[in-house]
């Protein structure tokens, strides 16, 4: 103000901002529903990738988001437009609507300047730490990325007049096009992603052994990135390595425990991740817990067979009819050795359970679908039509444009 009176041409001059917050728009001049979009620039991290689908569908249906960065950056395989856009939308005034799509700790879920404030955010386990909900609680609405959550965030502390919506999490069908996989003598069985100790890759390599005993025609492709809880990932495939280090990174190469088993520890392009769907029969996913589980949605577009865990997120797609689920045996504490940090705990609170698959139902599923692929019966064909008719990026879309529409 001060500023203004100095160089406005008159002392005493005064200005009424009252309306400038009716005045942020909310269609562009296109008549395109336009809102800002905030989201991880990161091909690579769950949330970045997941985030940057809902912003491509979102202009497939006609809507006009505008792209901002919330400052977790991970430019590796990152598109140069997706990171100009983002950078080129940096002086634009707010919008009247904002949607931010990050971790539920990230500042940025609700430090924007938009009117209304619309997040979208998970959590894993049966609670969700305390900090993460007081964050929460100042959004205007919430959009959790499946079904399980809104009763666990509720419990949790979020305050009861909060709307919360549901996401329909949606991947690329085109990117991720249906094969048919050939007939071949060798079973492949692939574990891909960060994969921590929620993503249980040592109960999948365990499950691998008992259910294949020993059988030259199987394999096991286990792709992750660097993430907590890989090094006993490393001691339990006996890979030797420095004290607390990784080896040479990127780095692939048989388990010394059994030389059906590939690690591979490098950071793939989506091309190549899509490719190792393709090379592979079988995706194994016995995960303790996920807000949505991206990558067996993925396996499924591509008509992979899939093995996995039908705990939290997981639940809304892992049906009998076009995958081999898993039930739960036991509950576990979530900051178990590879879990949640004792920093993590300390900073945010308590982060409750998580799920821990049935082993053994693991090992039949398992053996049942090699036994189904071996005799050109299973169900991977069924999985990617199922992926199409309800987990597009079009359905993903529609669900948060619902949610914007109730604020315009």
């Amino acid at each position: 103000m001060e500023f203004l009176e100095a160089y406005g041409g008159a002392r005493g001059l005064t200005f009424d901002f009252s309306g400038v917050q009716d005045m942020l728009r909310t269609h562009d001049e296109r008549g395109r529903l336009t809102f800002d979009f905030h989201c991880p620039l990161s091909a690579l991290d769950g949330y970045g990738r997941h985030a940057l689908t809902i912003w491509r569908g979102l202009q497939e249906i006609g809507a006009a988001p505008v792209l901002r960065d919330v400052e977790w950056r991970d430019a590796l395989h990152l598109p140069s437009h997706v990171l100009a856009e983002a950078q080129a939308n940096g002086p634009r005034l707010p919008t009247r609507i904002g949607v931010v799509m990050t971790v539920p700790y990230d500042r940025h879920l609700i430090s924007h300047s938009s009117v209304w404030k619309v997040g979208i955010t998970q959590f894993e386990t049966d609670h969700v730490p305390s900090f993460h909900v007081h964050q929460v609680n100042r959004l205007d609405h919430l959009i959790l990325t499946s079904h399980f959550q809104p009763a666990v965030w509720r419990r949790s502390g979020v305050r009861k007049d909060l709307p919360i919506s549901v996401l329909t999490p949606g991947v690329d069908t085109e990117f991720y096009a249906y094969r048919e996989r050939p007939a071949r003598d060798r079973f492949r069985c692939l574990i891909l992603g960060a994969l921590t100790a929620r993503k249980d890759p040592i109960g999948a390599v365990k499950a691998f052994q008992e259910a294949s005993d020993g059988d030259p025609g199987w394999n096991l492709t286990i792709k992750t990135r660097r993430a907590d809880g890989i090094l006993l990932l490393l001691d339990a495939l006996g890979v030797r390595h420095p004290r607390g280090e990784l080896p040479g990174y990127p780095w692939s190469g048989a388990a010394p425990v059994d030389s059906r088993v590939e690690l591979v520890l490098c950071d793939d392009s989506p091309d190549i991740v899509r490719q190792r769907y393709w090379d592979h029969d079988c995706f194994l996913w016995p995960s303790k817990g996920e807000g949505c589980g991206l990558p067996p949605l993925e396996a499924m577009a591509t008509g992979m067979e899939v093995v996995m865990s039908n705990n939290s997120g997981m639940a809304d797609y892992a049906f009998p009819e076009h995958c081999w689920p898993v039930g739960t045996s036991a509950m576990e504490p979530a900051d178990v050795p590879g879990g949640f940090s004792r920093q993590y705990v300390d900073t945010y609170g308590p982060v409750g359970q998580w799920w821990v698959p049935d082993f053994g139902q693991v090992v039949r599923q398992l053996r049942r679908c090699h036994d189904a692929w071996a005799r050109g019966r299973g169900k991977g064909q069924r999985a990617a039509a199922y992926v199409r008719a309800h987990h597009t990026l079009a359905h993903q879309a529609r669900s948060v444009q619902e949610v914007v529409e109730r604020y315009v």
